[in-house]
């Protein structure tokens, strides 16, 4: 497991104990009652509902900014190449010829 994985695992499981354990209290008929737990009970279920689409909006989010990124990126090499077989940075590629041997 990387880095990353292994963090975003690590909030999922917290958030879930963190739930359960929420849930154990304010869903509790005999600590909050009858009708308090019936509607902590459906205010979670729609926390819930609302966490998944809005986990998927950002994983969604993420993706599109990367690929702007990477074409930005491509763009700009692109340009570079074109610059430098074009002439115009004829200098720096002749340093960089140089500096290799």
């Amino acid at each position: 497991m990387s880095g990353g994985d292994g963090i975003e695992w690590l909030k999922r499981r917290m958030e879930s104990e963190e739930r359960e354990r929420e849930m154990r209290t304010n869903e509790d008929p005999v600590l909050v009652g009858e009708e308090a737990a019936k509607s902590n009970r459906e205010a979670r279920e729609r926390r819930e509902n609302d966490w998944g689409g809005l986990e998927k909006d950002k994983r969604w989010d993420w993706l599109l900014a990367q690929m702007s990124d990477w074409e930005e990126r491509d763009k700009s090499w692109k340009k570079f190449r074109r610059e430098l077989e074009g002439g115009k940075r004829e200098k720096l590629a002749r340093r960089l010829v140089v500096g290799r041997h």
